[in-house]
């Protein structure tokens, strides 16, 4: 595990090669703005979500008559990645399948992920490519947590553009009920020390949206995406001062789910040799 520096006059960014993961942000007025891990609330800072994003239906899924186990969010996170390419402002790390990975995701593909670090702004890039002779399943996603306090006064989740997107619910079992679908009326979205009590907030969303946390007179996160799900999301019922905003292309199983991966709700198919490429970009203010 290497961790890498990308910086400006603005942000000094930390990125681990041990799941791509991001680490650190620190802003001029030498603030971190990365949840740090602490291990009794949540342990992460910021992992990759691939080849699944959520969770599967009893935590496997069937192909081709073959039934593989697969832990919530896949495997990527605790993956060595490669270094690439780097610069000073920008960083792209490799993940290839190897004989440990088609244990669990028989699939030859390579993921490559880039942090681009430009003002007071960070984009993520995915690019994923189908190596093999037959379709190839999957899901990609981001879950980085930014320290933020969302059970102050005023504290709310700023949808630029609610019109565009449809809350989803979870089952009890942490799975999707995709029946359950409400409209968002309203851009501004008050959070408190219970609004996470049922797991995170799921959103379906149509075209490029912006999610922000802040109080009504100052924002201090705002994350930019096409992503066609967005989850909001912090610890309970232990707390902790952060919330993870995440773009999400693939979703958790449905309770419906008959556990064959090419069912599966959200899904995303790559041909042989074709590939797919998505990004979200975080404005620190």
């Amino acid at each position: 595990m290497t961790l890498i520096t990308l910086k400006n006059n603005q942000l000094v960014v930390k990125i681990s090669t041990l799941g791509a993961e991001l680490q650190s942000v620190v802003d001029q007025s030498n603030q971190e703005r990365i949840w740090q891990a602490q291990a009794d609330v949540w342990p992460r800072h910021a992992p990759v979500l691939f080849p699944i994003v959520g969770r599967l239906r009893d935590n496997h899924y069937r192909l081709n008559k073959q039934v593989y186990e697969l832990e919530q969010h896949g495997f990527a996170r605790d993956c060595e990645f490669e270094v690439v390419n780097q610069q000073d402002n920008y960083v792209t790390l490799k993940l290839q399948a190897d004989r440990e990975t088609q244990t669990v995701y028989p699939f030859l593909f390579t993921l490559e992920i880039t942090f681009i670090l430009h003002d007071n702004d960070l984009q993520v890039n995915y690019s994923i490519q189908n190596h093999g002779q037959e379709l190839m399943p999957f899901a990609i996603g981001g879950h980085p947590g930014f320290v933020f306090d969302y059970q102050q006064p005023q504290a709310q989740l700023i949808i630029e553009n609610p019109q565009q997107v449809q809350r989803l619910q979870f089952t009890d079992n942490n799975l999707i009920d995709q029946t359950q679908l409400q409209a968002v009326s309203t851009r501004e979205i008050a959070l408190n020390s219970e609004s996470f009590d049922h797991d995170a907030w799921v959103y379906q969303s149509h075209g490029m949206n912006s999610y922000s946390i802040g109080t009504p007179d100052h924002y201090q996160i705002k994350m930019t995406t096409n992503s066609p799900y967005f989850g909001v999301w912090s610890a309970y019922p232990k707390k902790g001062k952060f919330i993870c905003l995440e773009p999400w292309w693939g979703l958790a199983d449905t309770e419906d789910s008959d556990g064959q991966i090419f069912h599966k709700f959200g899904i995303n198919q790559l041909q042989p040799q074709q590939l797919f490429n998505a990004s979200w970009q975080v404005t620190f203010n």
